[in-house]
């Protein structure tokens, strides 16, 4: 499964690409799945650019409670 989510990433970035022109540098990421290391690590071989993850994995979180 979780192979397979980061192959459909690569195509979604492959699509991206060719209609922007431009080559990815790097991927930023966030949401529940950045928890699996084996997933980042594959999305960063399959990509070949390295993966960011944030500091603060729970970005939604953190955005509510700078709005309140």
């Amino acid at each position: 499964m979780l192979e397979a989510t980061a192959y459909q990433i690569r195509d979604i970035v492959d699509v991206m690409e060719k209609d922007s022109g431009l080559r990815l540098t790097q991927l930023k990421v966030d949401g529940g799945m950045i928890a699996y290391a084996f997933l980042m690590q594959i999305q960063a071989d399959i990509l070949n650019v390295p993966v960011i993850r944030p500091t603060v994995t729970e970005t939604t979180v953190l955005g509510a409670a700078y709005a309140a």
